[in-house]
């Protein structure tokens, strides 16, 4: 499935602006929104970039990062038009995790990652190419991350997606998805069907955290759906590779390719809806109800719901034994 036990240089790949600022998490609004307290007292708007439940992600009072984008940086957007302005200065880019493992909250992080190292030219297999193009149209209505193009004029499309979600009850692993993703499943299937003859497709995971040390799993149990599209993937001929990444403050190193395990046992299963329940309460985001903050984007999935609804009832208890008749004595 994978080249992870191959030999694998490790590569650093910088941010693209100064220093990180530190924080904490006062909370995530409105999904895209984070309100961190920095260490002068004072608060500040951050944008999430990450658009999903971020399981497990956010911790009130914990200790994050954030980029600040330069006033150069704004006024050359501002010169662009409005549609390119942002309305914070703040981005969230690192959460302290287990009091010493940095994790990524950027979801575009991994695309700046897989094109480093594909113009390195750093993965086994996808260093011959001649042209490498980013955003590749793949149909009428998708795009493709990356599309390399070998000189007997042969294609590799690749496909990126973060993997940050990790479990203690599951030690070693990241997961992916840690929601349901229509659009995930839908990129599956688009590979599939254009795998084949003289065309190579990927899957290349980039699992954020550095204690992903064992490999990347695909959740079933977040998304049944996708667990789906990528085994029919598979079977067609798409592989499945993955990268393991150190965050620091001053960039990402790449250590190593990691195995991607598509299925998973049952005692896993279970192990990880233990695990999913118990970070529930550092799921999702808070949203006012009628100016009544609540938590939303954390409860149960809805094939979860689907699953316990299509379930039968229990079939009643059986009769008591009926009591022994005595015999008449003739």
């Amino acid at each position: 499935e994978s080249s992870a036990g191959m030999q694998f240089v490790p590569l650093f790949v910088p941010y693209g602006e100064g220093p990180l600022v530190r924080g904490s998490l006062v909370d995530r609004y409105d999904r895209f929104i984070a309100l961190v307290k920095l260490e002068d007292g004072s608060e500040v708007r951050a944008h999430c970039i990450n658009p999903g439940r971020m399981e497990g992600f956010v911790e009130v009072g914990a200790t994050v990062w954030l980029s600040e984008r330069s006033s150069a940086a704004s006024r050359s957007a501002a010169s662009r038009g409005s549609a390119s302005v942002r309305r914070t200065r703040f981005t969230w880019e690192l959460i302290s995790q287990k009091s010493s493992v940095l994790c990524s909250t950027n979801t575009i992080r991994p695309n700046a990652i897989a094109k480093a190292l594909l113009e390195r030219r750093a993965l086994t297999g996808l260093t011959s190419y001649v042209e490498l193009a980013a955003e590749k149209a793949m149909g009428k209505k998708s795009r493709c991350d990356f599309w390399l193009k070998e000189a007997d004029g042969s294609e590799h499309w690749i496909e990126v997606k973060n993997c940050h979600a990790a479990y203690d009850e599951l030690p070693g692993f990241a997961y992916f998805p840690d929601s349901v993703t229509a659009r995930g499943a839908k990129h599956c299937y688009e590979l599939a069907e254009r795998v084949g003859g003289t065309t190579r497709c990927t899957v290349l995971f980039v699992a954020q955290r550095r204690d992903a040390s064992e490999g990347v799993r695909i959740s079933k149990y977040h998304d049944p759906a996708f667990a789906r599209a990528a085994l029919y993937a598979r079977s067609r001929g798409v592989r499945f590779r993955a990268v393991r990444v150190d965050c620091r403050l001053d960039g990402s190193t790449v250590l190593n390719e990691l195995p991607v395990e598509l299925e998973t046992n049952r005692d896993d299963d279970e192990a990880l809806a233990c695990g999913v329940e118990r970070l529930r309460p550092l799921t999702g985001w808070t949203r006012s109800f009628d100016g009544t903050p609540r938590r939303v984007a954390n409860g149960p999935f809805k094939h979860h719901h689907s699953h316990l609804s299509k379930k039968r009832p229990p079939p009643p208890p059986p009769p008591p034994p009926a009591a022994p008749t005595k015999r008449k004595r003739s």
